[in-house]
């Protein structure tokens, strides 16, 4: 990888995505031992705003809680295909 690409995040990227999680992490249907999952995709959305890069990932179900208290970024949420089964 280029070294020019890579992308460390700032302190306060650090508290963003501290407060961000501890918010998060207080909604009744979130499970406790998803908090250090939560915490690391709350520090990617705002170390990617700030390198103005696109966030690619799978895990829609903390970007979706994160991208209702920060709607801006620009991200690419996907989903593995559905396998096909072959008829009998």
């Amino acid at each position: 990888m280029v070294p020019r690409r890579i992308v460390a995040p700032y302190a306060a990227t650090w508290t963003e995505a501290t407060l961000i999680s501890g918010i998060l992490a207080h909604v009744p249907s979130f499970h406790r031992e998803d908090y250090r999952a939560l915490l690391h995709d709350a520090l990617m959305l705002p170390t990617m705003i700030g390198a103005r890069a696109v966030l690619i990932s799978r895990n829609t179900r903390h970007m979706d809680m994160l991208l209702r208290l920060r709607p801006d970024p620009r991200i690419l949420l996907y989903d593995r295909p559905v396998p096909r089964v072959a008829p009998p």
